[in-house]
């Protein structure tokens, strides 16, 4: 009975030596959307230095002022740096 289940295994083993197939090696080019950087950081307005405020309410007013009316009148040129940035659902369509 051993010789016999022992010619069995010998016998389906020989059967088994088929050899996988052969891996081949190829370049994909995957497209993957990245996000970048779609504002110059050098075109956003600088904001007010703490530094720059000394603690006296007067002089603080005074520099906060001036920064807030500088920002309201850079409002057109923000709007212009940002307004590329958003995407609308019919700008996201590509044909």
């Amino acid at each position: 009975m051993r010789a016999l289940s022992l010619a069995v295994c010998l016998a389906l083993t020989a059967c088994v030596s088929a050899q996988p197939p052969a891996m081949d090696d190829k370049v994909v080019t995957v497209r993957v959307p990245v996000a970048i950087r779609c504002i110059d950081p050098a075109k956003i307005p600088a904001i007010v230095s703490p530094a720059l405020l000394n603690g006296d309410a007067q002089h603080d007013v005074s520099t906060l002022a001036k920064a807030d009316l500088a920002l309201r009148s850079e409002t057109d040129q923000l709007m212009a740096i940002i307004v590329p940035c958003t995407v609308t659902p019919d700008l996201a369509r590509t044909p």
